[in-house]
């Protein structure tokens, strides 16, 4: 999604519509869950880079 050509913001927006009423959040938290591994040792994380 970080390299498409459209403008993810209404999409973003349209599923939070939808879910909004069915999970009724407290908070939301969006984050980068992706990070390059550290060395060859990095415990848990697979190679992405």
């Amino acid at each position: 999604m970080n390299q498409s050509p459209w403008d993810p913001a209404p999409v973003r927006r349209r599923i939070a519509e939808r879910m909004v009423p069915r999970i009724v959040p407290d908070a939301w938290a969006v984050d980068d869950v992706s990070f390059p591994k550290d060395g060859r040792m990095s415990v848990g994380v697979g190679h992405q880079y």
